[in-house]
């Protein structure tokens, strides 16, 4: 009994022996492979923190050389030419546009800050057209009065304490920008995208954001919001107060709505009995027809919604009987595109007679086609009077409005 019970004893014995001696191996691999895994993270990091030093050391060595090379180039013009040419703007948009893509934020900004007070882009000088600022942030306080910087991409741009009195920034593309405790005084902003933009504690005052893009903008915590031009600016749940959104403060300097569309999703103020035409007075002495291109950018987003209808008319007469009236209008898109083009003959097939009576003709209500920018209109005869006749056009509209 008891040889037995020591050998059961020692079974129990020898499995722990067995087990721990095949653990000690698996433990010595696990620790192998995780230690295996992280030298190999910590080289990683290495390598990506040497690939950045790398990166960074040839930015500021990019940095370095263009104000040293602009710097120069600057200081040799001036000494020769009071003011900078053409050829030397262009040489030094080529260069800061090249090194701008290769900067990081920071630098962009001290590039901006360079060529701000080289007064390369104050007022209309340099042409940066194109340029990638993206993500810069000026974090004042700075006096950047006739700031210039149209057509370019500033995209999470940071202005703090930033004075902005009469800065140009048309047709850039600002979205998620932040005016924080700045000044937009008599500012140029028309066409700008400037969705998501925030206005926190920003005095804004006479602005010009006419055909801009303020969905979702942040009025709300402005210092001032008045007397500001949002003429066919989207300004889909844009945040206002009702005091701003009336231009009242101490005073009552009201915004111009015309054609915008508001932050309920309705339209501004259409007048809907402006005629569009340039001298639509009379018109004698005329062989066939005349013709006139009317621009209609200022009425894209109520076009675009399909909401823009038009009317024209006109008084036509001819020295010649027998010639039918009519109106041809044709639609065109921002790059010349012909959308659309719709002829209107004299309406009830009535002629121009003989006696020289002048007739009224007139299209009623056509809806604009969308992304129409501008259309022409021709107001004419169908057949070519004969030599020594003429045509006579008076009273010519060409209006647009809402469709009810």
């Amino acid at each position: 009994m008891d040889d037995h019970g020591t050998k059961t004893r020692r079974k129990p014995l020898s499995w722990c022996k067995l087990i721990i001696s095949a653990l000690i191996p698996c433990v010595l691999g696990i620790f192998t492979i995780l230690f295996t895994l992280q030298q190999q993270d910590l080289s990683k990091q290495q390598q990506q923190q040497e690939r950045w030093h790398q990166l960074d050391s040839q930015r500021q060595t990019s940095f370095n050389a263009y104000i040293d090379d602009i710097s120069k180039f600057l200081a040799q013009e001036m000494a020769i030419h009071p003011v900078i040419d053409k050829t030397s703007l262009l040489y030094i948009r080529t260069k800061t546009l090249t090194v701008l893509r290769t900067l990081d934020a920071e630098r962009k900004k001290y590039v901006l800050l360079f060529l701000y007070e080289s007064g390369l882009i104050r007022n209309s000088g340099l042409d940066l057209r194109g340029a990638d600022l993206n993500n810069v942030q000026l974090i004042g306080p700075y006096k950047l009065d006739n700031l210039y910087l149209p057509d370019v991409f500033l995209s999470n741009v940071t202005f703090v304490d930033c004075h902005l009195k009469n800065a140009t920034f048309d047709r850039s593309v600002m979205n998620n920008a932040r005016f924080i405790r700045s000044t937009l005084e008599s500012a140029s902003l028309g066409e700008t995208v400037l969705n998501n933009t925030d206005f926190t504690g920003t005095t804004i005052i006479f602005a010009n954001f006419t055909g801009a893009f303020l969905i979702g903008a942040n009025f709300l915590s402005a210092e001032v919001v008045q007397g500001l031009t949002f003429t066919n600016s989207d300004l889909f749940e844009a945040h206002f107060t009702e005091e701003q959104f009336q231009g009242q403060r101490a005073t009552m300097l009201a915004h111009n709505f015309s054609h915008a569309r508001l932050p309920n999703g309705t339209f501004g103020p259409i007048d809907a009995k402006k005629n569009l035409i340039q001298n639509g007075d009379a018109e004698r002495n005329v062989k066939t027809r005349v013709t006139q291109i009317i621009d209609l950018r200022l009425y894209s987003l109520l076009i675009d919604a399909g909401q823009g209808v038009f009317a024209a008319s006109a008084l036509m007469g001819c020295d010649v009987p027998g010639n039918n009236a009519y109106m041809s209008v044709s639609m065109q898109r921002s790059d010349g595109l012909i959308q659309g083009q719709r002829l209107y003959l004299s309406s009830d097939g009535i002629k121009l007679d003989d006696t020289f009576v002048m007739q009224p003709h007139q299209i009623r209500v056509q809806r604009m086609i969308e992304y129409t920018r501008r259309v022409t209109i021709t107001f004419g005869v169908e057949t070519l009077p004969k030599s020594g006749t003429w045509c006579y056009f008076d009273h010519m509209a060409f209006i647009v409005r809402q469709t009810i």
